[in-house]
């Protein structure tokens, strides 16, 4: 599964656990597709919050991995007491997704 259709997923999985979340999207430029953000690369794909949890989700496709700005921005949510999770389609599964997300 692309991260696209898993992020698809996610997103209404976030909305009917009524988490308040955003993601920054990317959008088809002249120069290619670019996430329109200043500041440091790697920022993780979603934001949520309710009540006083923070999770901070970053997604992958099939085969996809995390690169070292990306872990370095995991890292620093998770030293601020964040709850980090790096998903891929079949890890950690839709049971486990909706644990974390009820």
């Amino acid at each position: 599964m692309n991260e696209a259709d898993f992020a698809t997923q996610v997103y209404d999985l976030l909305s009917r656990f009524q988490w308040r979340w955003t993601h920054f999207r990317p959008a088809l430029t002249g120069k290619g597709w670019r996430t329109p953000l200043q500041g440091h690369a790697g920022f993780p794909d979603i934001i949520a919050i309710r009540g006083g949890r923070f999770l901070v989700l970053e997604l992958k496709g099939d085969g996809g991995k995390v690169t070292a700005e990306q872990q370095e921005w995991l890292d620093l949510f998770r030293a601020g007491s964040a709850e980090v999770h790096v998903w891929w389609p079949d890890d950690p599964g839709l049971e486990a997704m909706v644990k974390i997300l009820c």
